[in-house]
């Protein structure tokens, strides 16, 4: 609790505000941008595990430039 009192002090301090509705605290872990953030560490989220053992076959230069763009963001 000591470091949340910290944070929202900062905030004030600084005239920064956040909104109500999107804050949560006390969470086990949270989804970000594809992530699990968990007291384990961060992951990878398991649907975009099975996005890309789902991928079809590129057929072009292009789609394989995005099937790695997209494997590389989440290795």
């Amino acid at each position: 609790m000591k470091h949340v009192e910290e944070v929202l002090g900062i905030m004030k301090e600084q005239s920064l505000y956040a909104k109500e509705s999107k804050c949560v605290f006390y969470m086990k872990e949270i989804c970000y941008f594809g992530h699990v953030i968990s007291v384990q560490g961060v992951q990878v989220h398991q649907e975009k595990i099975q996005a890309i053992l789902d991928w079809p076959t590129p057929r072009s230069l292009t789609e394989l430039q995005e099937f790695f763009g997209l494997c590389g963001y989440y290795r």
